[in-house]
């Protein structure tokens, strides 16, 4: 384990070679460590491994090229990372999910091509809001009212919010959301506002466990496709 460990990290900074002998390595995981210095572009030569968690250390620079190629799973929250999120990142045909939160990166979000991917964390970075295409909230203890801004962000197509302590009223959306808005398991209560029925093209609207009352509005039912 020793002799592992000395690859990885010398004096709390990543080494700059992966060398051949973790050609089999499967899992890795450094989280919650003082690592600190690059990410060594050689993750990427390990062909094996679908699992790499670094989060919750002091790394910085950019995030290498090519890293998720044979990726299912890659964590990178809570570092300092920065520069521009990789433009082949969220195209990797394995990748499942992906957390980049609370760093320092900036620019525009890549378009997500991967068919594979389910769970997209950018949040607490530097990026151009305007591009954001899937934001992801849920299981935080977040509070009080969504913001009205939140219509102006004409990129976003998925919005995750379920599972914290929002209420108030539910605030005019995105109309380009199509792939789901979630606000289940929140505080909001009364009746379904008319302001969600511009959002002709949205396939999953989960408002589950929740205080709303009333009648269950008309346009939930002459939505057209």
């Amino acid at each position: 384990m020793r002799k592992l460990w000395d690859k990885l990290v010398a004096l709390s900074n990543f080494l700059s070679e992966i060398d051949r002998e973790l050609a089999k390595l499967e899992v890795l995981i450094l989280s919650a460590n003082r690592l600190s210095g690059r990410i060594p572009q050689s993750i990427s030569n390990i062909t094996s491994l679908w699992r790499f968690a670094a989060n919750s250390n002091n790394l910085n620079g950019s995030i290498p090229d090519g890293i998720a190629k044979h990726l299912k799973n890659l964590d990178l929250s809570y570092n300092s990372l920065s520069g521009l999120i990789p433009s082949d990142l969220l195209s990797s045909l394995n990748l499942h999910t992906l957390d980049l939160s609370n760093n320092r990166l900036a620019g525009q979000i890549p378009e997500i091509q991967s068919p594979s991917l389910v769970k997209l964390r950018l949040g607490s970075n530097l990026l151009d809001g305007k591009s954001l295409i899937n934001m992801n909230l849920q299981g935080n203890k977040l509070s009080g009212s969504i913001p009205a801004s939140i219509a102006s962000m004409d990129s976003l197509v998925e919005l995750q919010l379920g599972e914290n302590h929002l209420s108030g009223d539910i605030p005019r959306m995105p109309t380009i959301l199509q792939i789901a808005l979630n606000l289940s398991s929140n505080l909001f209560q009364g009746p379904i506002l008319e302001t969600l029925s511009s959002l002709s093209g949205l396939e999953i609207l989960d408002l589950s466990n929740n205080k709303f009352s009333g009648k269950i509005s008309e346009f939930l039912t002459t939505w057209e496709p």
